[in-house]
């Protein structure tokens, strides 16, 4: 289990999350968990809240929501489910 929470909670490190996913088996279930705000540029892009996000620069220090499909994606687990409880 990896927990990111407070002020561990930043872009860089949920990105980093894909480096312990990785380790992970053809057989293994994978499941992440965000739950935060969302937010949208003013160019519409989604981006969620992390602990450091600019509220009136998402672009700054946020996280996309296509860098949080990304952490799963292509990681050698098949049973993969992401849920994400977060407006917009």
């Amino acid at each position: 289990v990896h927990e990111v929470t407070n002020e561990e909670a930043t872009a860089q490190k949920i990105r980093g999350l894909k480096e312990e996913l990785m380790k992970t088996k053809v057989n293994d279930h994978v499941y992440v968990f965000f739950s935060g705000h969302g937010v949208l540029n003013k160019d519409l892009d989604y981006f969620l809240a992390t602990h450091d996000l600019n509220f009136s620069n998402p672009a700054q220090n946020g996280l996309l929501y296509d860098d949080l499909e990304g952490v799963i994606d292509g990681i050698p687990a098949r049973q993969k489910l992401l849920m994400v409880d977060a407006c917009h």
